[in-house]
């Protein structure tokens, strides 16, 4: 697929708008004029060139990061001017980084791997729990219906290779399908990564209580609760809802495992960028553990390792027109399936044509 040349005159309207906001850097501000509203000008000049040659889709993010550097004037200020508050800025961010797993493929692949490793081979119920586990870590980065949009066709595609009879009284789908929505909301429970009610009650905590929560104490706390409680769910299903899952003893892990096809860049580097971000983000709350204050690391709650995922997030989309594996061709209800969340993550223009 071939990507359209930007035209020259965009590239020129691009310069004139950085030297509009150079030159009121650069430039004594007139007498009546103080530096920092001389410098908001440069920037409402470089707004309405960006904005009328390029449109209003990353130069509002532009305008904003150029905003951040007015004297005098602090980051709070500005994501109050714009967002509204910084956890809207922040969880906006969490949602960039998080489409860098679902675009490059990692995520599926991790739930792959969970449902065809050695454990889920031993007997139907260690499936079962495998598939938990898939939910559970995968929800543990992503929002709840990432999470679902993800697991949903390779569940139905699960489904049609035994040749489970999906009607109204089948206990076995009907655990799989609720418990997946149970896991994938502890789960959103144990960190406030991409977690939007999380994070919303880490802004009234601040606001109420008037002191910081850091990431580190959160999941140091909610993360054990969240894992037990997704133990008792399994234990329920397992010795007091006890559906029948024999119909997992017919199902071709060897299929299934080969769907992915090979390891790619894209995957390695959005898992690396991904673990790189929270190890940022859980650092300033460890380090209060580990020497005092934990002097020269950042407090938590900062946007910029998240506002990198958007950068890695463009380097994966230029590359998002290569051919994807399909599950399999064994009946066309995962191939719909595929092609269902395809739809929904990029848009109906980059569906495959079909015969």
């Amino acid at each position: 697929m071939t990507q359209e040349k930007t035209p020259l005159i965009r590239w020129i309207a691009l310069a004139a708008a950085v030297l509009a906001i150079a030159l009121t850097k650069l430039l004594p501000p007139p007498a009546d004029l103080g530096e920092a509203g001389f410098q908001i000008l440069g920037i409402l000049a470089a707004a309405i060139i960006l904005f009328l040659s390029w449109g209003t889709g990353w130069t509002s993010m532009a305008i904003v990061f150029a905003m951040l550097t007015l004297p005098g004037v602090s980051s709070a200020q500005v994501t109050q001017a714009t967002f509204g508050n910084n956890t809207v800025v922040f969880l906006l961010f969490c949602f960039m980084l998080a489409a860098c797993l679902t675009e490059s493929g990692a995520a599926r692949r991790i739930a792959i791997w969970f449902l065809t490793n050695r454990l889920a081979r031993k007997s139907p119920w260690w499936t079962v729990a495998m598939y938990f586990a898939s939910v559970y870590v995968l929800d543990f980065f992503l929002s709840a219906s990432t999470c679902i949009m993800i697991l949903m066709p390779i569940l139905l595609s699960m489904f049609e290779s035994v040749d489970l009879v999906r009607d109204e009284r089948c206990r076995l789908s009907s655990m799989l399908l609720l418990c997946t929505v149970v896991v994938a909301q502890l789960a959103n429970g144990a960190n406030p990564i991409s977690h939007a009610v999380t994070i919303q009650g880490f802004a009234l905590y601040e606001s109420y209580v008037g002191l910081e929560m850091n990431f580190f104490t959160f999941c140091a706390i909610a993360t054990p609760i969240s894992i037990l409680t997704t133990l008792v769910v399994f234990l329920l299903v397992r010795f007091v809802w006890r559906p029948d899952v024999s119909p997992f003893k017919r199902i071709d892990y060897d299929e299934l495992s080969t769907s992915c096809g090979p390891f790619t860049r894209r995957e390695v580097v959005s898992i690396l960028f991904y673990g790189l971000c929270v190890i940022l983000w859980l650092l300033p709350g460890l380090s209060d553990y580990i020497w005092a204050r934990g002097r020269g690391l950042p407090r938590p709650h900062q946007q910029l390792p998240a506002a990198a995922g958007r950068a890695l997030r463009h380097e994966l989309r230029q590359g998002r027109g290569q051919a994807r594996p399909r599950l399999g061709r064994r009946g066309k209800g995962r191939q719909l399936a595929d092609l269902h969340v395809h739809r929904l993550h990029h848009g109906p223009r980059l569906l495959p044509r079909q015969r």
